[in-house]
Formats: structure tokens, sequence, C-alpha cells
């Protein structure tokens, strides 16, 4: 947590379930992660390696909160609780989206690193952080996304 320096890293601002949502997090790619160098080219002071990284898996973990979330979002309890309430709810419904997730997915990146004459220096790109975070971008997408598709339609005979 120190490392990646996660605090509120859903930016939930409830002082309840932040840290417990963090924790849960973090538990999650501690026990998911695996890494696997897949290839690496050398070529004089410079290099490149693809690796498979394998994390915890948050669309997976997303699309179960948004399940969760448009099922409170229908009932009346919804609208008649405070925010305090509301946050602690929606809050609860993360943490266990986080807690009960056991899927993984893999990511295939590209790392790149340069010798300064004692050492390779290695740089972490985007992409790095984001296949070590779950494919984050992704799941926020697909959670963005209204997730209704167009249904033909056909005339009943």
């Amino acid at each position: 947590m120190d490392y990646l320096e996660v605090e509120d890293i859903f930016s939930t601002y409830n002082t309840e379930y932040y840290s417990l949502i963090d924790e849960a997090y973090i538990r999650q790619l501690t026990d998911a992660f695996d890494c696997k160098i897949l290839r690496c080219t050398e070529n004089g002071s410079s290099a490149e390696a693809v690796i498979r990284i394998t994390s915890v898996d948050m669309t997976s973990i997303l699309e179960v909160y948004k399940e969760s979330l448009l099922s409170y979002a229908k009932t009346t309890q919804s609208i008649r609780d405070d925010s305090v309430t509301f946050s602690n709810e929606t809050s609860r419904m993360l943490l266990e989206a986080l807690q009960e997730n056991t899927a993984t997915a893999s990511t295939d990146v590209t790392i790149t690193f340069s010798n300064n004459g004692y050492t390779w220096e290695v740089y972490f790109d985007t992409d790095f952080t984001d296949a070590l975070m779950g494919g984050m971008t992704a799941a926020i997408e697909a959670f963005s996304s209204s997730g209704e598709e167009s249904q033909e339609v056909s005339p009943s005979e």
C-alpha cells in the first residue's frame, strides 16, 4: 500500500469504508500478481522485454459492483437514504465486490531498459501500471458505459 501510495484509491471519500476497500484491493493484487518474461531483445545499451502481467480483473469486479449499484438504485431505499447512509451502502457494495472476486486477467506489456554503464535502468510506463492495477482503464470504460445494447424488435406475426 505504501509503495503504490494507495489511499482511497476508488475515491469513495467514505471514512468508514475507504481503508477497508484499499486493503481488500491490495490483497487482491498481491494474491493475483504474477509476472512472466515472454521475450527480451538487447541492442547495445538499450533493451526491451515483453512480459505478461497477471493481476486482479478489475473489469469483473466493477461489473459486479455496477450490478449491485443498479439493483440498489431500483429500490425506494436508495431514494430515502441520507447521504451518509447512501455513501456507506455504495461503499459496502464495492468492498463486497472486491472481497468476492476470484477473477484474474493477464496483459502483455513492453518494458524498456537503458544501460547507464553500471546497471540496467527500467522504465515503466502507463501500460505497465494499468496492467499491474488490473486493467483499470478498460474496467472504468466498461463501468461507465450504459451496458445497454440496441436490440432489434421483430414484428409479431
